[in-house]
């Protein structure tokens, strides 16, 4: 499907006269099919990767490819993008809002219909569908928000901390659906979060960072034993 690469990658702000730097000269992998987890500090530089592989933020220095592109050359591929705010338009039902990329690009009506409801019923909210978004609970409205960024059937979904806003037990039931969800698709997912036991349920590939940098990168069981920095060891055992 896809497979993230960063190398020598920095990328940094424009403040007043100076400059912030976001990511500092990082190098790793977001490998094809799993599902990686990038941890760390708020204001480490997580989400800002996101944005980078959306294109949002341009590459200041080094590469960022996709599947050996530049980024910049594959935004036209599919690429779907789940934050914690849900962004449903108040104004439509569930259904509209699942469908409206796929109205944006002229799909025909069948095909948009047969695709709404394959979601709905892997997320299960077929019930909703007739629903506006005032009427669903904020564990439903992300469910309606997953459904309307794997409707289009991306190589690589960018989840931004999507559970910070529910309750603990909404949560677990959340990162349940991820990882069903992983499962059947197969494509690339690479989620933030700042919660650990979220991070380690959910993470094929851990990526521990710090200051815009890339602390540490290797599977739960890898990290969690043998941390390569203090800060690492400090940062898992809080």
């Amino acid at each position: 499907m896809a497979t993230i690469k960063f190398k020598d990658f920095t990328a940094y702000y424009k403040q007043k006269k100076d400059y912030f730097i976001a990511i500092d000269n990082v190098t790793f992998e977001l490998p094809d099919g799993k599902i990686s987890v990038l941890v760390g500090p708020s204001g480490c530089g997580k989400s800002t990767i996101l944005k980078c592989i959306t294109g949002g933020i341009p590459v200041t220095e080094g590469e960022l490819t996709i599947d050996g592109e530049q980024v910049e050359e594959k935004i036209k591929h599919n690429i779907a993008y789940v934050s914690q705010e849900y962004s449903l338009y108040p104004q439509m039902t569930a259904y509209e809002n699942i469908s409206f990329a796929l109205r944006l690009m002229r799909t025909p009506f069948d095909e948009i219909d047969r695709r709404v409801k394959e979601v709905a019923r892997q997320l299960d909210i077929e019930l909703l569908l007739t629903r506006k978004p005032k009427y669903l609970s904020g564990g439903q409205q992300q469910r309606v928000a997953i459904a309307r960024a794997i409707v289009r059937k991306p190589n690589i979904i960018l989840f931004d901390e999507p559970f910070s806003n529910l309750e603990a037990t909404m949560r677990v039931s959340m990162q349940s659906l991820v990882k069903k969800l992983h499962r059947e698709l197969g494509c690339t997912f690479v989620f933030v979060t700042h919660d650990l036991p979220e991070a380690f349920s959910l993470a094929d590939e851990i990526i521990v960072m710090n200051d815009g940098c890339v602390e540490q990168q290797g599977t739960v069981q890898e990290v969690r034993s043998h941390p390569k920095t203090q800060f690492v060891k400090e940062f898992l055992n809080k």
